[in-house]
């Protein structure tokens, strides 16, 4: 039962050195070496020693080979997964698509983070793709652009007219 103390020390441990206290002190050493030693004392099968009395191969370098081989293969697998995750066919569903690229799931065309000086002038005629409640999109010519309504509440198809062109803003009106 030792090492199961050992582990459940080291978890309460570094759960005070983070909730707790401030940093990474003695109770956060304290709590992987308990977590670390429990494990490993797990790995002992029961009945075995720690140090053999016969001169036999220990238990105690198995234990801490499995351990170590095994902390090694969690931390390289999590190094790929992340490194590849957006890729991964199973899992490229979990992650955000720009909705600027033509991937077919979204509209093309979108304009956002840009400068928008280039696309949009003072005074240009456009059209609202969305609800602007007050922000949402605007078709101009074929440009797609994220813009801001003032005055509140604009529906989608409705006439808008460009009143604010900033960097990265465009400020409408119903037209």
């Amino acid at each position: 039962w030792w090492a199961v103390v050992a582990v459940v020390a080291g978890i309460l441990c570094i759960a005070a050195e983070i909730f707790i206290l401030p940093g990474f002190g003695v109770f956060g050493i304290l709590g992987l070496i308990g977590l670390f030693g429990g494990v490993v004392g797990l790995l002992i099968p029961a009945g075995g020693s720690l140090f053999p009395q016969d001169g036999g191969s220990s238990q105690l370098l198995s234990a801490v080979a499995t351990l170590s081989i095994g902390t090694v293969s969690a931390l390289v697998g999590m190094y790929f997964v992340a490194k590849y995750f957006g890729s991964l066919p199973l899992l490229n569903r979990l992650v955000l698509q720009d909705p600027s690229s033509d991937s077919g799931d979204g509209p093309s065309g979108v304009t956002s983070g840009d400068d928008f000086t280039a696309l949009v002038a003072l005074g240009d005629m456009g059209t609202s793709t969305t609800p602007l409640r007050p922000s949402g999109r605007a078709r101009f010519g074929e440009d797609l652009v994220d813009v801001v309504s003032e005055g509140g509440f604009i529906g989608p198809d409705q006439p808008v007219r460009v009143i604010a062109v900033e960097a990265m803003r465009v400020v409408v009106e119903k037209a």
